[in-house]
């Protein structure tokens, strides 16, 4: 196999640069990435009434991302709310949302040439979260194949957790069937990329790709993952 040439990871990301790395991926789709502000309380508490307005400004920010990005494919209806309160997305089109404390980032597509996207957005998790739930997320096997990377063991880790979010909301307006983490296997990790393969046990395995390539981003604060699917 030839030796990857790794590049050295950003301290910090900005939208220009997250625009440019998107753009790079050559995909069906337009994406726009917005920065968030925290809607916690000044003085650092979570309370309910906090945490709810958190979840709005995020909720709004990811519609209006939606919605220029809808209107840049001449389509003015708005992304609605399914009853499992994945996005409803006008026909004939594919989408993805994700919100993180840092970033709302959302893409769009036009089917059939995009049949469906998944993107995720996370911090990068604490080595104290990591350490908690390591085995809830990937098996030993699963990390034994992400050996090769430069990133600290937090970045590989947020990695993979994003880029199973992303297999998972790529898939799910396929299969409409909730699965699990243990589903969705690591075959490969690179400086850029992660395989994953559906497992045998999921429920709707016939229906589901074999495997997916989702790319990814990261810098010490950040990682954005993202995957997607177009006509066999």
């Amino acid at each position: 196999m030839q030796e990857l040439t790794l590049k050295p990871t950003p301290k910090s990301c900005d939208i220009a640069t997250t625009d440019a790395w998107i753009a790079s991926l050559n995909a069906p789709l337009l994406s726009r990435v917005m920065k968030v502000q925290s809607a916690w309380s000044t003085d650092g508490s979570r309370d309910s009434s906090s945490a709810r307005a958190k979840r709005e400004i995020e909720f709004a920010a990811g519609r209006r991302c939606c919605e220029s990005l809808l209107k840049r494919l001449r389509n003015t209806e708005q992304v609605w709310t399914n009853e499992d309160r994945s996005p409803a997305w006008p026909n004939g089109f594919a989408g993805s949302i994700s919100h993180s404390k840092n970033w709302t980032w959302a893409t769009v597509g036009k089917q059939p040439r995009l049949v469906s996207v998944g993107i995720d957005t996370e911090p990068i998790i604490s080595t104290e979260t990591r350490e908690q739930i390591v085995s809830e997320i990937a098996t030993a096997d699963e990390w034994e194949n992400c050996k090769r990377s430069s990133l600290t063991a937090d970045q590989i880790f947020s990695v993979v957790f994003s880029a199973k979010e992303s297999f998972y909301k790529c898939c799910y307006p396929i299969v409409l069937q909730y699965f699990g983490f243990e589903h969705a296997v690591v075959e490969h990790f690179d400086d850029y990329r992660v395989t994953l393969r559906t497992q045998p046990t999921h429920p709707c395995y016939d229906t589901m790709p074999e495997t997916l390539d989702v790319y990814y981003y990261t810098t010490n604060q950040d990682v954005f993952t993202i995957t997607w699917i177009e006509p066999a």
